[in-house]
């Protein structure tokens, strides 16, 4: 008898991507950590705040993703600094803040 090999499926991630209940869990796990980025920005700007949106749905390359969006066009001072204020990474603080919890 031959010994069992695996061999993965090409683009599994991309069959599962279109799965109901794995869109749903990504939109959970984006809204999770929208949350926490608008409770992160509300002392910060209330403008900065109301920007903040997310979107599920496929990258270029077909990949399903969940993306937190700033629409606020001073978000990016805010999240970077510039040369008067420093940095203050609300996006990253609240993905930081979310890890683990939004699956569960």
């Amino acid at each position: 008898m031959s010994p069992s090999r695996f061999v993965p499926t090409s683009g599994i991630d991309r069959i599962m991507g279109r799965r109901p209940e794995v869109v749903a869990a990504t939109a959970k796990a984006t809204a999770s950590v929208l949350a926490e980025a608008k409770r992160a920005a509300a002392p910060i700007s209330h403008r900065f705040e109301e920007g903040l949106a997310m979107d599920v749905g496929t990258d270029e390359t077909g990949m399903l993703v969940g993306r937190v969006i700033a629409n606020w066009e001073f978000s990016l001072f805010i999240e970077f600094g510039n040369a008067h204020q420093t940095p203050r990474p609300v996006l990253r603080r609240a993905l930081d803040a979310s890890r683990g919890k939004a699956l569960r």
